[in-house]
């Protein structure tokens, strides 16, 4: 504990800072003259806990379509879930990653390209893509600050014109405010 008195001076002799009001453990007896006490009380951290990281299943993917999505690891106590082969997401602010790992199925080299999709709708920007082929496996990836004022379904599309082979995609979402 801290006190001062009436001129702002300590009357501890250890570890006592008046000035900042700063509180400290003190096992001397405090004297009877004008005491400041401030509780200490810790910062809470409201987000910690809400991440959620959803894995994309291996497969072939057709053009414009969803890659299948399921949960992986989330942080205890988490208010994100995925349904539907996608990441649902209350209203706030997010860092979201994604991205993807596979083949092309064409025959000659071709675009290997994976699109962010919001309630079933393409979000502008939100695309990478690499040079694919049908033998080395092409990998994207990205990671944004996306804030939404209402819960809003996540999910990665195949946008590469073709049907790719998946061999990897992830989809993460963690609560910022």
């Amino acid at each position: 504990m801290c006190c001062c008195n009436s001129q702002n001076r300590c009357c501890q002799t250890r570890r006592c800072c008046c000035r900042n009001r700063i509180i400290f453990q003190s096992d001397s007896v405090i004297p009877n003259t004008t005491v400041i006490i401030r509780p200490v009380t810790p910062v809470p951290t409201p987000f910690a806990n809400n991440a959620l990281y959803a894995v994309g299943s291996s497969g072939a993917v057709a053009n414009l379509a969803a890659i299948p999505l399921t949960a992986g690891a989330g942080t205890p106590g988490t208010t994100l879930e995925v349904s539907g082969n996608a990441l649902i997401i209350p209203a706030g602010t997010y860092q979201l990653s994604f991205g993807a790992q596979g083949n092309t199925t064409t025959t000659t080299e071709s675009t290997f390209a994976v699109q962010l999709y919001a309630n079933g709708l393409p979000l502008s920007g939100q695309t990478v893509s690499a040079n694919g082929s049908t033998t080395l496996p092409s990998s994207v990836s990205k990671t944004i600050i996306y804030t939404i004022t209402e819960p809003t379904a996540l999910s990665l599309h195949n946008v590469s014109g073709a049907t790719i082979n998946i061999s990897n995609a992830f989809l993460t979402a963690q609560k910022l405010a």
